[in-house]
């Protein structure tokens, strides 16, 4: 079976980092209303974007290895901002990964009493078009670059605080694991989101395979009778793990700075070569020749979910199967 790349290839394939080559300075106006000022992808990008009326301008910029975003948003025929916000982190700090997401929590929890839910909500789905619209415009390189991986933390920031709200909650986020090995753009498991006929359709007809994977046949027999058309990444990896372990687990270590490369291993049980699968089968942790060293069920959901790379957050490196 070939193997899809989803969501984003993994960063070895990215070109020199070495190069100071501006890529392009983009203008589309006409296309989505998107408008891409300028991307050095090594230094800085400036993109705007309008959705109906609220204008986003979108900075990041990247020197030495720390990233700084600035985003600000206003309404399009009024004065003043709606919200200014700047998320930086430094990839000189080891495990950086394993942190993001306490800081992701922490900026909702400042930024949570600026707006009420309706305007955040507001602000969401605006924001949340602007990355639909920028993936689809942007090339692998630059989809894949600190710059752009960016603007998803601010994403999340949003999407913490509305459910915060929603639920008179903490600020929560439960990182996504496959964000650990680069296989995806961070995302809180709260807020990604499966369709339940693609993965029960996969799981059915592969049954042997998803049975070898450890949990499989739970996850499996939870599907059948779950009763809603959408399943978020949280409520399946509930199935398997404690999420109050699994976040005070990464936490621990990220605060005894390991490093984040062999850390996700430690996270996880791992499922090896025994299960029988290659390499380049779904459900694999990356795409090699030969039996398939590292299998779990939160490779598979992504690697299902983006068989046709009809959703927007599969990232242009996707190949339909």
């Amino acid at each position: 079976m070939r193997r899809i790349y989803n969501l984003v290839l993994l960063f070895v394939i990215i070109v020199s980092c070495d190069s100071q080559e501006s890529i392009v300075n983009k203008s589309s106006d006409n296309i989505n209303q998107l408008e891409i000022v300028n991307f050095n992808i090594n230094k800085k990008t400036e993109i705007n974007f309008t959705d109906n009326d609220i204008v986003i301008n979108f900075k990041a910029n990247k020197n030495k290895n720390l990233i700084i975003s600035n985003l600000s948003l206003e309404y399009k025929n009024k004065k003043g901002k709606i919200l200014t916000n700047t998320f930086k982190f430094d990839k000189n700090i080891k495990s950086y990964k394993l942190g993001m997401f306490k800081d992701v929590e922490n900026t909702a929890k400042q930024l949570k009493n600026n707006l009420n839910l309706k305007s955040w909500i507001s602000v969401r789905n605006s924001y949340e078009n602007f990355i639909k619209n920028l993936t689809k415009q942007v090339t692998i390189r630059e989809y894949q670059s600190d710059l752009i991986q960016s603007s998803f933390y601010q994403l999340s920031i949003f999407n913490s605080i509305i459910r915060s709200l929603e639920e008179n909650k903490d600020c929560e986020c439960t990182p996504l694991p496959a964000y650990f090995v680069g296989k995806s753009s961070f995302w809180c498991q709260e807020d990604y989101f499966f369709e339940t006929s693609d993965l029960l359709n996969y799981y059915t007809k592969n049954k042997q395979q998803i049975f070898a994977l450890k949990g499989g046949e739970k996850e499996y027999n939870y599907l059948i009778n779950l009763k809603q058309d959408k399943v978020s990444s949280k409520e399946l990896f509930s199935l398997h793990n404690s999420v109050e372990d699994f976040k005070l687990k990464v936490n621990e270590k990220f605060s005894k700075d390991n490093n984040s490369n062999n850390t996700f291993s430690k996270i996880e049980d791992r499922d090896d070569c025994w299960s029988g699968m290659l390499g380049s089968d779904l459900g694999c942790c990356g795409n090699y020749s030969g039996c398939c060293w590292y299998a779990s069920m939160n490779c598979l959901r992504h690697d299902v979910a983006c068989l046709n790379c009809d959703k927007w957050h599969c990232g242009p490196a996707c190949t339909p199967n």
